[in-house]
């Protein structure tokens, strides 16, 4: 068994290390949030795959719920699906909007998938502004 760690990149991502060389590695993938604290904004996350798994034709990046915040399924819809952007810097973005019923805020990731390399799911929090924390 080999070992991981993670690094965490100030409130952004994680980046998975560990098992160099090794079909058990994990797809190198981090994310960033912007406006995590007000999730009533119509915003975006975005997930970049680092080298050398940043080849998009090779590897799947699919975005997904990974906390609920309330309690039925209903209430806590999957995010949109993941757009490739490739304008400038190349990452796949997810785009928060939250349609006046409060439903862009929670735990919300992305996973990649790529043949030979284990499964990396990452994640960050969207909070209301207005929420109270106890």
């Amino acid at each position: 068994m080999g070992y991981k760690f993670c690094i965490l990149m100030i409130s952004l991502g994680c980046y998975f290390f560990g098992n160099h060389g090794q079909e058990t590695e994990q797809v190198r993938m981090t994310i960033l949030a912007l406006n995590h604290f007000k999730s009533e904004a119509n915003s975006h996350f975005q997930c970049r795959l680092t080298p050398p798994d940043n080849d998009p034709n090779n590897v799947i990046v699919e975005s997904l719920r990974t906390g609920w915040t309330r309690n039925t399924a209903e209430e806590n819809p999957d995010p949109p699906s993941v757009v490739y952007t490739t304008s400038g810097r190349r990452y796949h973005k997810v785009d928060m909007i939250n349609n006046g019923s409060n439903d862009a805020f929670g735990v919300f990731g992305c996973k990649a998938t790529k043949n030979g390399k284990k499964d990396t799911v990452i994640s960050t929090t969207r909070m209301r502004s207005d929420g109270k924390l106890s």
